[in-house]
C-alpha cells in the first residue's frame, strides 16, 4: 500500500516537472495570440521590404495626359535641344474630334512641320516655328453645298517654363508680337494643340464655295 502509493506520489510529480518545464513552451508555440503575433510580424516585415525597394526606384517626372483633339507633346528638354519634324497625321477620331471642334463637315488633310531653338538672353523660354498644311470640308454659306478649301500658314510661338519663373515671363508679356505658350509644371507643351489654334484662325467661319454669289438677279 505504502508502494503504490509512493509510486503515485512520484509519477505525479514528474507529471508537474512535465508541465512546469514543457507546457507553457508549447501553449506559447501553438496558441492563436502567438500564431497571430508571428503573422503580424511577417506582414509588417513585408510590407517593410515592398517600401524599401520602391523607394529604391528611380522616379521621373509623370507622364501628362492631355486631353486634346490633335496631342502632339513634347518636353522642354527636347525642344530646347533644338528639334525639327512632322508631326504625325490625324487618326479617324482625331478627324471627328477636330469637325465638331471647328465646325465643319471634314478635314481630309492635315500636316503640320516644326522646329524649335533656344531664345538668345531668355533661358526659360523655347522658340517653336512652323507650317500647316492642310484641307478642310465646309458647307458653303450661300448654296449649302458642300467644298472642299485648303489651307497653308505658318506659325510662330514662344514656350516659356512655367516652373522656372524669373523674368522672361514679364518680358514677353510686353511684346504684343509674341505668341507665348506655357509649359505645364512637368516641363510638358502640347504642340499639336497649338498648330490646332491656328488652323482654326484660318477656317472661314462663313465660306463661299467658287461661283456663289449673294447677288439677286435684277428686274
Amino acid at each position: 500500500m505504502v508502494l503504490r502509493y509512493a509510486q503515485g506520489a512520484l509519477l505525479g510529480l514528474l507529471f508537474s516537472c512535465y508541465v512546469i518545464a514543457f507546457a507553457p513552451t508549447r501553449i506559447a508555440r501553438t496558441s492563436p495570440l502567438a500564431r497571430f503575433a508571428k503573422g503580424r510580424g511577417q506582414k509588417e516585415r513585408s510590407q517593410a521590404k515592398e517600401a524599401a525597394a520602391g523607394s529604391n526606384k528611380k522616379k521621373g517626372p509623370p507622364v501628362q495626359e492631355f486631353t486634346n483633339e490633335y496631342s502632339r507633346v513634347s518636353t522642354l528638354q527636347q525642344l530646347r535641344g533644338g528639334r525639327t519634324m512632322t508631326l504625325s497625321s490625324l487618326r479617324p477620331e482625331e478627324v471627328e474630334a477636330l469637325c465638331s471642334r471647328f465646325k465643319v463637315l471634314d478635314i481630309p488633310y492635315l500636316e503640320v512641320t516644326f522646329s524649335s531653338s533656344s531664345m538668345p538672353g531668355l533661358k526659360d523660354c523655347v522658340k517653336v516655328e512652323g507650317s500647316i498644311n492642310a484641307m478642310v470640308v465646309q458647307n458653303c454659306a450661300v448654296t449649302g453645298e458642300a467644298f472642299p478649301t485648303s489651307i497653308s500658314t505658318t506659325f510662330e510661338s514662344v514656350v516659356l517654363d512655367s516652373s522656372a519663373g524669373g523674368q522672361a515671363g514679364a518680358f514677353l508679356s510686353e511684346e504684343d508680337f509674341w505668341d507665348v505658350e506655357e509649359a505645364d509644371e512637368n516641363g510638358y507643351i502640347d504642340i499639336g494643340e497649338i498648330a490646332a489654334q491656328y488652323l482654326s484662325l484660318e477656317i472661314n467661319p462663313y465660306p463661299t464655295a467658287p461661283g456663289a454669289s449673294l447677288d439677286f438677279p435684277q428686274a
